[in-house]
């Protein structure tokens, strides 16, 4: 499925998924994520067997990467930042551990 290219633009999901996002017009919330919520059109769907479960696992797919995709360079400067002094302070715990041991 990645041969059509994820990109932030959902149109390309849209009209690759179009029996999925029009029956998710008729879910009950309007930012239903189509996993748990009740009243989700697009779950009853699935349940009655009007939408292929194959079908929508590759929209689940394409959508979650098409979110990471969305997060802005400066937040993924700030997670890169964040796991970066992560990875110090285990490495500084691991060495004063070692020094422990000695």
């Amino acid at each position: 499925m990645r041969e059509i290219g994820v990109t932030t633009d959902k149109t390309g999901i849209e009209n690759t998924f179009r029996e999925i996002t029009e029956t998710a017009q008729n879910c009950k919330f309007h930012n239903c994520t189509h996993s748990n919520e009740i009243g989700c059109a697009v779950k009853i769907a699935l349940e009655k067997g009007e939408i292929d479960v194959g079908t929508f696992q590759n929209y689940q797919k394409l959508e979650q990467e098409r979110m990471r995709l969305e997060i802005s360079y400066e937040q993924k400067r700030k997670n890169d930042k964040k796991f970066g002094k992560m990875c110090k302070q285990i490495m500084s715990a691991k060495q004063k551990t070692k020094y422990l041991d000695d």
